[in-house]
């Protein structure tokens, strides 16, 4: 990474408020990483949002809603998974979570983050590689 893949266009984010994940985006938010520095900001309204920001399992009712906020998003569209959860079903997918749904049967995933919960720094990480991603 150097200063002119910074210097790209700011992100607004849009994040499904779920599960331990959550935190650690807020965390990655805070004034110790600050993400706002680096041009990606949370907003309030998806209609506002480049960015869809999927926070740990995805059950079939969630699911529904994140459709209908990803059709209302503004194109182009992209959409960050993070955590074990929404990545692969969690750590123990066999004890009993029948109803996950696999978010790439839903629309087309940008980046995954791995981890649970994920790091800041992945989180970081990930607007970082989206970033780059954007402007090449």
């Amino acid at each position: 990474m150097n200063l002119t893949d910074l210097k790209t266009p700011a992100l607004h984010y849009f994040s499904s408020p779920a599960m331990c994940c959550a935190n650690e985006l807020v965390q990655a938010e805070s004034s110790r990483y600050d993400l706002e520095r680096l041009g990606c900001y949370r907003t309030t309204t998806i209609e506002d949002a480049d960015v869809l920001v999927i926070l740990g399992a995805l059950t079939e009712s969630i699911a529904q809603e994140l459709v209908v906020l990803y059709h209302k998003m503004p194109k182009p569209q992209r959409v960050i998974v993070a955590g074990t959860c929404g990545c692969g079903g969690g750590l123990f997918p066999f004890l009993g979570q029948q109803t996950f749904v696999d978010p790439k049967s839903l629309f087309p995933i940008d980046l995954y983050v791995p981890g649970c919960p994920p790091r800041p720094e992945a989180m970081i990480r990930a607007f970082v590689d989206l970033k780059s991603k954007v402007s090449s």
